[in-house]
C-alpha cells in the first residue's frame, strides 16, 4: 500500500468518523424522530421535543431494528443466546429471524453501551467499511487512488446509503458486496490463498448481517462477476486454468455459505411455519417502481421529501405519476425503496463510463447497474429472474442496490480516465459537447428565472397544462374550478420550482468542472478538489435533510402507563384496541424496549398457526402482523383469556367497554398517555385440562370463532383442550380426580420456563406459548427422577401441551432448536478450517509478486506468479 493509499483510506475513516461522533457523545441521537412525536410517550413530550425533526419513512427503526437490538443485548449481557423472543405475539424465535441479526459480530457492541448509542457507532463502523472495501475494489481495477478515493465516498454517502442508514440491516448486508468483487479480482488474476478467505468471509458476513434478499442479490451479482471473469481467463490463459480457479472460488464461496450456517438452518427451518409466505410474480410487479421514480437520480426530492412531513398523496405529481391512476391517495413506491441518488456529477460520468473505458470490470458494472433497474421496474425480465432459487419474496425495488453501488464505482473509473487523458488527447467531440449541455443549463436557467419572477402567471399556465393532460381527472380534482385547482397546485408547484432550482445549481456546478476537465491539457489538482467538493455538497446535502439528528433526552423514557404495566402485568400480555393503525399507538415491538410482552407484532416472519388463531378472533388481511382489536365483543372473548391478554390499552377511552378501566384513575383522564382496561378473567400460564377435542385445525378454528358470538357458562379453554392428534398412550378424556390441582410458574425467563405441579389425577398440561419444534420438555416425578418428554403437542392452534401423569411434580420446557445446534456446529468447523487454510499444503497457491505501474498519471497494479515452496 502506497503513501497515497494510506493518506486515501485516512481521509475516508475521518469523514465516516465525523458523520458519526455527534451520536456517539453529546446530546444527538442517530434516530429517524423522537419517541415523544407518537403515542404515548407524546402525551408528555415538551414543546422542545415535539418541534424536533421527523422522518416516518425509516420507522422500522423504532419497530424491528432498535427493540431487537434492546431485546438481543439484554440477553447477551445476562450470558444467554437470545434463541427466543416471549414479548411478541405469543413468543417466537428470536434467533431465526434474520433481522434481528444476532449471530452478526457486530451486533455484539450493543452489549458495550447504550443500544441507541450502539447503532450509531455500528453505523459508523460500517460506512467506514464500505468506504474502505470500494476503494480497494476500485484500486484492484486499476482506478488511481484519487478517483478511488472520491468513488468510495460517493458510495458511502450515496442515496442508497443514507435512506437506509436508520435500516441497519440493509447497510450491514451491502458493504460486504466491494470486498467479495475485490476477493475474485485477486483469486482470477493470482489466486492467493487470502483472496479465497476474505471471499469466503465477505459472503458469510453477508448472511449473518440481517437482510436476506440483499444479501442473495449480492450472491446472484458476485457470481455473475466470477463467471463473466473466468470466462475471460479461459480466453487468456486456456480453459484448464479457468476452470481451476472456478473450483476454488466455488469451494470458498461454499464454505462462506457454511460460515454462516448458524443464522441460515433456523431461518429456513423457522420459514415452514410462517404467515409471510413467497410472493408470485403479479404480486412483485404491483411492488415494482414506477418508470417516473426514476427522475430520483437527478431530483431526489421531486416528490417531495418525508422529512418535511409531507405526505406524498398531498403532492400532485406523485399522485399523477405513482398513484396508479387512481384518486384514493395510495401512492405506490415509498421514499427509500425508490432512491438511489449518487448526485448530478457523479451519475454524468456514470453514463459516460462506456466511452472511456470497456474492460470487464467496467462493463459488468455497467450492465449489472442496467439490469437492476429494469428488474425493479417490472419488466418482462422480472418473470425470468423470479425462477431462479431464492428468488421470488421480497420487493423488486430492492434491486435497485446494484444500481447504488454500480453508479459511485462507474463513476471513479470515468473520472479516473479522464484525469489520465486531459483535453490532449479528448476529442474534439467532448470538448465541443460541453457547449452544447451548456446551452441546455442557460435554457433551463431562463425557463427558472421567469418562473421565479412570474410567480403567479407561472402557477397559471401550470395549471393549464396539467389539466390538458387530463392529471385533474387523475387526481380527483376535476369537480374544482380553475381558481380552486390553481390554489391547489399552488404549493406543489412552488415546491417543484425550488426542488428544480436546487438541481440545477448541482447541474451548473458538475458543468463547470467537466468543461474545466475537458478543456485542460492536464486536470490540476484544484479541478479534483472541486469535483471532490462537489460530490461531498451534493450528497452531504441530501443525506443531512433526510436523517437530521433528534435530541436523545428522554428518548424511550417509559410513560405513566407504561410502568403501570411494567408494574402490573407479571407475565401475562397486553394487547391494543381502537379503530386507529397499529402505528399511531404504541407501536407493536416497542414493548420489548420496557420488557412488556405484547400480544400484537409487527414482523416479516410471523407465526402462521397464532395469525390463523387470533383471526378466529377477529378478521386480519396481514401475514407479517396484527391490527388493533376493533369489536367490543373480542374484549370478553375466551381466545383473549387463553392468550393471557390482562390489559387492553388504548389511546382514547373505549366507550361501553365490558371491562374496568384501571388506569388512570378517575379525575386524571385529561393529558392521560393512554387508558387501561383489565380483563379479569385471564388463564393461568399453565393449565391442567382433562378434556381432549381432537380435530384438524381447520375445525377448530371454526369452532373458536363461535366462542366470541355465544354466550359461555365458563372459559371452554379452563377444561379442555383442542388437539389435531393423539399420540400412543394418551387418552381423549381423563377422569378428574377430587381434591384441588395447581400449575405454579417457578421460572420464567426466555427459552426456559419450569412449572411445578400438584396432579391428582392423569391430564394434559397446556402452556400460553407458541408452539414451536424447537422447544423441548423434561417431567420430573415424586421420586426425583427426570424423563425427557418424547414429544410437544401443538394445543388450540398455537399453543403447547404435554399429558402428565400422577404423582409428576414439575415440568420444565426449554427452547434450544436441532437446526441452531447444527447451524452453530457447521458454521463452527467452517471456520476452523478457513483459518487452517494458510497450513494447508496440497492447495499450493502461487506466491504472487506485485508491481505498480504508473502511466499518465494513472496507477494500476500487475502480478507475477512464483511457485509457493
Amino acid at each position: 500500500m502506497s503513501r497515497k493509499d494510506v493518506y486515501a483510506v485516512l481521509i475516508l475513516l475521518a469523514g465516516t468518523s465525523l458523520h458519526a461522533l455527534p451520536f456517539l457523545k453529546g446530546p444527538y441521537a442517530l434516530f429517524p424522530f423522537h419517541s415523544h412525536s407518537q403515542a404515548p410517550w407524546s402525551a408528555e413530550s415538551t414543546d422542545a421535543l415535539s418541534k424536533e425533526p421527523s422522518n416516518p419513512n425509516v420507522g422500522d427503526k423504532q419497530s424491528i431494528v432498535y427493540p431487537d437490538l434492546v431485546f438481543t443485548s439484554e440477553q447477551l449481557k445476562q450470558g444467554r443466546t437470545p434463541l427466543w423472543n416471549p414479548h411478541n405475539f405469543a413468543g417466537l424465535p428470536h434467533e431465526a429471524v434474520p433481522l434481528a441479526a444476532t449471530a452478526y459480530p457486530f451486533t455484539a457492541i450493543a452489549t458495550l453501551m447504550d443500544p441507541i448509542r450502539a447503532i450509531a457507532l455500528s453505523m459508523a463502523i460500517h460506512l467506514f467499511l464500505a468506504a474502505f472495501f470500494c476503494y480497494l475494489f476500485l484500486r484492484g481495477v486499476g482506478v488511481s487512488s484519487r478517483a478511488a478515493l472520491l468513488g468510495g465516498i460517493c458510495w458511502t454517502f450515496s442515496g442508497w446509503m443514507m435512506v437506509h442508514v436508520h435500516h441497519a440491516y440493509f447497510v450491514q448486508t451491502i458493504v460486504w458486496l466491494p470486498l467479495a468483487l475485490f476477493a475474485i479480482d485477486r483469486v482470477l488474476t493470482s489466486r492467493p490463498r487470502w483472496a479465497l478467505m476474505v471471499l469466503a468471509v465477505s459472503i458469510g458476513m453477508m448472511l449473518l448481517a440481517g437482510f436476506p434478499q440483499t444479501a442473495i442479490v449480492n450472491l446472484y451479482f458476485i457470481a455473475a462477476y466470477a463467471l463473466v471473469g473466468l470466462v475471460r481467463v479461459a480466453r487468456q490463459e486456456g480453459a484448464e486454468v479457468a476452470i481451476r480457479r472456478g473450483r476454488f472460488l466455488v469451494l470458498f464461496g461454499v464454505l462462506g455459505l457454511l460460515l454462516s450456517s448458524i443464522q441460515l438452518l433456523p431461518t429456513l427451518d423457522y420459514r415452514r411455519d410462517v404467515g409471510h409466505k413467497d410472493r408470485n410474480l403479479a404480486n412483485l410487479k404491483a411492488d415494482a417502481l414506477r418508470p417516473a421514480t426514476l427522475i430520483h437520480l437527478v431530483a431526489p426530492d421531486f416528490f417531495g421529501n418525508p422529512s418535511e412531513l409531507k405526505r406524498p398523496q398531498d403532492n400532485l405529481f406523485a399522485l399523477w405519476l405513482l398513484a396508479d391512476g387512481q384518486s384514493s391517495g395510495h401512492v405506490a413506491n415509498n421514499y427509500s425503496e425508490r432512491s438511489f441518488y449518487v448526485g448530478i456529477f457523479a451519475l454524468v460520468l456514470a453514463l459516460l463510463t462506456p466511452f472511456f473505458r470497456r474492460d470487464r470490470p467496467a462493463m459488468v458494472l455497467y450492465f449489472g447497474a442496467l439490469i437492476s433497474i429494469l428488474l425493479a421496474l417490472g419488466t418482462p425480465l422480472l418473470a425470468l429472474i423470479t425462477k431462479m432459487p431464492a428468488m421470488d419474496f421480497g420487493s423488486p425495488m430492492r434491486f435497485t442496490q446494484i444500481a447504488g453501488f454500480a453508479l459511485p464505482c462507474l463513476f471513479a473509473m470515468t473520472l479516473d480516465r479522464i484525469l489520465a487523458l486531459g483535453s490532449s488527447r479528448l476529442s474534439k467531440f467532448w470538448r465541443g459537447l460541453t457547449w452544447g449541455s451548456g446551452a441546455f443549463l442557460v435554457a433551463w436557467g431562463l425557463v427558472l428565472l421567469c418562473l421565479w419572477i412570474g410567480s403567479a402567471k407561472s402557477t397559471d399556465i401550470f395549471v393549464s397544462i396539467l389539466s390538458s393532460l387530463h392529471v385533474d381527472e387523475v387526481v380527483g380534482t376535476s369537480q374544482l374550478t380553475l381558481i380552486e385547482q390553481t390554489e391547489l397546485a399552488k404549493e406543489p408547484f412552488l415546491a417543484l420550482r425550488q426542488v428544480l432550482s436546487i438541481t440545477f445549481g448541482f447541474a451548473l456546478a458538475a458543468w463547470v468542472v467537466l468543461a474545466g476537465m475537458f478543456h485542460s491539457k492536464k486536470p490540476s489538482r484544484l479541478l479534483f478538489a472541486a469535483a471532490f467538493a462537489l460530490v461531498v455538497i451534493e450528497l452531504g446535502y441530501f443525506g443531512f435533510r433526510f436523517n437530521r439528528p433528534v435530541v436523545a433526552k428522554n428518548l424511550y423514557a417509559p410513560t405513566e402507563g407504561i410502568e403501570f404495566l411494567r408494574t402490573h402485568l407479571n407475565g401475562a400480555r397486553f394487547i391494543r384496541y381502537g379503530k386507529d393503525s397499529t402505528t399511531s399507538f404504541f407501536v407493536p415491538n416497542t414493548g420489548l424496549i420496557y420488557g412488556l410482552d405484547d400480544a400484537q407484532g409487527y414482523r416479516a416472519m410471523a407465526p402462521q398457526s397464532y395469525l390463523e388463531f387470533m383471526r378466529t378472533l377477529e378478521p386480519n388481511p396481514y401475514d407479517v402482523g396484527l391490527l388493533n382489536l376493533n369489536d367490543l365483543e373480542s374484549l370478553t372473548s375466551p381466545q383473549l383469556d387463553l392468550l393471557r391478554v390482562k390489559y387492553v390499552c388504548s389511546a382514547k377511552p373505549i366507550p361501553h367497554c365490558p371491562l374496568k378501566r384501571v388506569y388512570p384513575a378517575a379525575g386524571k383522564e385529561v393529558g392521560a398517555d393512554m387508558f387501561i382496561y383489565e380483563n379479569p378473567d385471564v388463564l393461568p400460564r399453565a393449565t391442567l385440562v382433562h378434556e381432549v377435542r381432537v380435530m384438524p385445525t381447520d375445525d377448530a378454528a371454526t369452532e373458536f370463532r363461535t366462542f366470541k358470538q355465544t354466550p359461555l357458562a365458563h372459559n371452554p379453554f379452563a377444561t379442555a383442550v383442542w388437539l389435531e392428534e393423539l399420540r400412543p398412550g394418551m387418552r381423549a378424556s381423563y377422569p378428574k380426580a377430587p381434591g384441588e390441582e395447581a400449575t405454579i410458574v417457578a421460572n420464567d425467563r426466555p427459552g426456559r420456563i419450569a412449572i411445578d405441579l400438584s396432579v391428582k389425577a392423569r391430564g394434559v398440561l397446556v402452556l400460553s406459548e407458541q408452539f414451536s419444534p424447537g422447544w423441548k420438555a423434561e417431567i420430573t416425578d415424586k421420586s426425583g427422577k427426570i424423563r425427557p418428554q418424547k414429544f410437544i403437542l401443538r394445543a388450540n392452534m398455537t399453543f403447547m401441551a404435554i399429558p402428565v401423569a400422577e404423582g409428576d411434580t414439575r415440568v420444565e420446557f426449554t427452547y434450544h432448536p436441532d437446526a441452531f445446534k447444527w447451524g452453530g456446529l457447521i458454521s463452527g468447523l467452517a471456520l476452523i478450517f478457513l483459518l487452517l487454510v494458510p497450513l494447508i499444503g496440497p492447495l499450493s497457491t502461487p506466491r504472487v509478486v506485485l508491481t505498480r505501474i504508473e502511466s499518465d498519471g494513472s496507477e494500476s497494479w500487475t502480478g507475477t506468479e512464483e511457485e509457493a515452496p
